[in-house]
């Protein structure tokens, strides 16, 4: 049976991407937004030879919905998989953590609750590239944890600084006490990491193979376990393009008129998951330096190239083009003897800042160019 309950109000939980969302609400809504409710309607089901998209992209709210798909694209250590980590990071995690204390007295039990702001949700990586690195994420699992845990250590300080009865202390303190341990915030990143179902496909043919029966592991896993599953994420939907146009080029077929076997039925597939099971789709995809980029308001690095076909393009509701920042460069004559330790050392600080800069390309609503940072700790947007 499809899952008709309505799924949260999502975001990315990075402000400048969140941004993006509405400001394409902004731009293409034509009536105030009401109150949201899910009820997909049934994929479009065109001739056999057309895969059944949704063709329908309305942008009424300033938040990503069941059925959307969202791209990222840029070169190479552009950011990409990072997103989806850190996107991975913040559904698994759980909205709180409970813990229960014994107080003094009969059978005096008090549970209490830590924020975490997670979604308690579950996700499907399907880790096309090969490159897939669980022990990051748990990394940054466990340092989000800790951070969390030091901003109520400032917050209740915060409280205990200005509040001046005895009321007030004593709830500083306890707050102290109910903020989880080293020992419990492993526990908690395991447990998180349970809710992250990974599948590694080598070939285009197991791929598909694994999309086929993804229908009855949901199922498996809702009457199981319960979970609710809020993505699908594809790294990197184009790992098997060179495959697939040796293929194509086998069978005697245009490669720049004709849409892959391959992605024609990946969309099938897809399509029908996402309406059906109310999930959204992120995925990633290298893109290519254009051949017009020196003539554009954009930097190079930021100018997309459709490389997929159009079957795709149109698939895609929100495009994403994110890259590292390029580093200063020197003069032009410039000695490598002439160059100062401090200049040296100034690009090499910047290298390690891990400056990351992107734009939305669709839809197209002239939106900013914006920068985040991606370090050992996670992604963090101005």
């Amino acid at each position: 049976m499809p899952n008709t309950t309505p799924i949260p109000l999502e975001c990315f939980y990075l402000s400048c991407f969140d941004a993006c969302l509405m400001q394409a609400y902004e731009t293409y809504h034509t009536s105030p937004i009401s109150s949201p409710s899910f009820s997909p309607s049934p994929p479009y089901s065109p001739p056999s030879h057309e895969p059944p998209f949704a063709s329908a992209h309305d942008y009424n709210y300033p938040y990503l919905s069941s059925g959307d798909v969202v791209e990222f694209c840029g070169p190479a250590y552009g950011g990409k998989t990072s997103i989806l980590y850190f996107t991975t990071l913040t559904t698994i995690l759980p909205p709180y953590w409970l813990q229960s204390k014994i107080e003094s007295g009969p059978s005096l039990k008090i549970t209490r609750k830590f924020e975490i702001g997670g979604r308690g949700t579950s996700v499907i990586f399907f880790d096309l590239d090969g490159r897939f690195d669980v022990s990051r994420i748990y990394d940054w699992i466990v340092r989000h944890l800790k951070r969390r845990v030091e901003k109520s250590f400032e917050e209740s300080n915060t409280e205990e600084s200005s509040g001046e009865s005895e009321i007030q202390d004593k709830e500083a303190d306890c707050c102290h006490d109910w903020v989880p341990t080293e020992e419990e915030i492993t526990e908690i990143a395991k447990d998180a990491l349970r809710r992250l179902h990974v599948f590694s496909p080598r070939t285009p043919l197991e791929f598909i193979a694994t999309l086929h029966s993804l229908k009855e592991y949901l199922e498996h896993c809702q009457q199981r376990t319960r979970e609710t599953f809020t993505f699908i994420m594809i790294d990197s939907i184009m790992a098997f393009y060179w495959q697939d146009r040796a293929e194509e080029s086998y069978r005697g077929n245009s490669i720049s008129t004709s849409s892959s076997v391959y992605l024609t039925q990946t969309l099938h597939i897809l399509s029908s998951l996402l309406f059906a099971n109310g999930l959204i789709l992120l995925t990633t995809s290298w893109s290519l330096i254009s051949d017009n980029s020196l003539s554009t308001a954009y930097p190079p690095e930021l100018v997309y190239k459709d490389t997929l076909s159009h079957i795709w393009q149109s698939f895609v509701k929100y495009r994403f083009v994110v890259a590292r920042q390029p580093l200063p460069q020197y003069e032009e004559g410039t000695r490598i003897a002439e160059l100062s330790r401090n200049r040296r050392k100034e690009r090499e600080e910047k290298r390690r800042e891990g400056l990351f800069f992107g734009r939305m390309v669709t839809p197209a609503c002239d939106c900013d160019i914006f920068e985040f940072q991606i370090n050992d700790d996670g992604i963090f947007c101005e």
